[in-house]
């Protein structure tokens, strides 16, 4: 008899033990409040912009976030690019520095939020946070090209003084490309937001004989006056030239590299090659911006990744630029 109030009662104890224990999970259930955005701000489409948070309760690993973007407090959410698996840290300490790319949308009512991302991957609605207050998103209207430039260019190209060209995204001069720009002509990045640049493959070449009475200018796609640091990618162009990276060969920083090593990539053997001319070239408002798929990485606004035997840049002007004014990237 007593052997069986024992057992009862040890079972009472082990059910009060493991009670308190759920009520002291409970009580440490992870909470968030999102600090930035705040609400208020005024952001520029594109732009790479912090996100903050604090935290309590932590259940005894770091959580990890998703943040997402909606035009309304109540959604519908979208992912933000790069930002779908934020594993918090001592060392983050509630900061994701840039991750926050604004997305190119035109709005007054601008919320992000970050919801708790369970060991499954599927979202903890029930901890979540957004801003209070909406944020706004200033995207100028682009200027309307009379042609646009689509990757990839892989023959020869001549672009007119007459017309002012647009760049569809991304676009490559390929291996065997020849990339012909006529002085006076115009080139505009993508719709502010919209990741945009000019690349020159190796193998590819890029003439652009301006002049200072006839300029060559590459700049954003915003009307003059609205015009800003970060609004394209710029023009990147790629050699042959030996480099000290492993294998001899890397990818340009910025995302815009691809995995078959072919497009975006630097670096080979042959130091005397000449894969662009470039004679007076001319850009007066050449713009920088961070990519949304690698927020930490920055292009220079001339981009030379190494070109030992080419053809100076004589009159190139930048200005305004978030970045270098013009970088070679290896060589010797």
């Amino acid at each position: 008899m007593f052997h069986h109030f024992l057992v009862l009662a040890m079972q009472r104890l082990l059910f009060l033990f493991f009670a308190v224990m759920l009520a002291s999970a409970s009580a440490q259930q992870i909470t968030v409040r999102l600090l930035k955005p705040a609400g208020g701000e005024v952001f520029r489409a594109g732009r790479s912009e912090d996100l903050q948070w604090d935290t309590t309760g932590y259940p005894g690993v770091y959580p990890t976030w998703r943040f997402q973007f909606s035009t309304s407090p109540t959604g519908p959410w979208s992912d933000l690019p790069g930002a779908t698996a934020v594993k918090d840290s001592a060392s983050r300490r509630g900061r994701f520095t840039g991750g926050f790319r604004v997305p190119a949308v035109a709005t007054t009512n601008g919320y992000v939020r970050m919801v708790l991302v369970k060991p499954d991957g599927t979202l903890d609605e029930t901890v979540t946070s957004r801003n209070q207050q909406p944020f706004s998103i200033e995207q100028p209207q682009a200027v309307r090209p009379d042609s646009i430039l689509r990757t990839p260019i892989t023959s020869r190209i001549q672009l007119s003084s007459k017309k002012i060209y647009g760049l569809d995204g991304y676009v490559f001069v390929d291996d065997g490309g020849v990339l012909v720009i006529e002085p006076g002509t115009i080139i505009v990045g993508d719709t502010v937001g919209q990741n945009s640049a000019l690349c020159v493959n190796r193998g590819g070449k890029i003439i652009a004989d301006g002049t200072r009475q006839r300029p060559i200018i590459m700049t954003s796609s915003a009307p003059p006056g609205q015009r800003a640091s970060g609004d394209w990618g710029g023009l990147l162009i790629c050699g042959r030239a030996r480099t000290n990276h492993p294998g001899g060969q890397a990818a340009l920083e910025g995302g815009i590299a691809d995995a078959n090593q072919v497009r975006g990539w630097f670096g080979g053997t042959d130091d005397d090659a000449v894969w662009c001319g470039m004679c007076g070239l001319n850009l007066p408002a050449l713009l920088l911006f961070r990519i949304a798929n690698s927020t930490h990485s920055r292009w220079a606004v001339l981009g030379v990744a190494p070109l030992l035997s080419m053809s100076s840049a004589a009159t190139a002007t930048t200005t305004r630029s978030n970045g270098s004014v013009a970088r070679s990237t290896g060589g010797t």
